[in-house]
């Protein structure tokens, strides 16, 4: 089902995102606007964008409506986005950035 293909795909979105956390793809010397293949690419972004990539050609091969095309990487990029949020958050410079006892003194004003 939908949701099976989703969950499997942020599962393994899950494993490959933090690479983008650890690593500055923009100092490479990379020129982005020729890039056909994914080993060209910085390595922190090579597993996401290989993620991304399978995604879009296993939606093509099964000749899937463009409208769950859509849905699929909507989610995948909330998904993804969120992911990240939270793990910068969680880890920020050595100390969380995210501080439950401020949330609440916030949440009490």
């Amino acid at each position: 089902t939908f949701q099976q293909c989703v969950y499997y795909l942020t599962k393994t979105l899950y494993m490959a995102l933090p690479a983008l956390l650890d690593s500055n793809p923009f100092t490479a010397t990379t020129d982005f606007s020729d890039v056909e293949e994914l080993s060209n690419m910085p390595e922190g972004t090579r597993g996401t964008l290989a993620i991304y990539q399978a995604t879009l050609d296993l939606t093509r091969e099964c000749e899937l409506h463009p409208d769950l095309v859509s849905q699929t990487f909507g989610y995948l990029f909330f998904f993804s986005n969120a992911s990240l949020f939270n793990t910068l958050m969680e880890k920020g410079n050595g100390e969380p950035f995210y501080q439950w006892s401020k949330a609440v003194q916030i949440g009490r004003a």
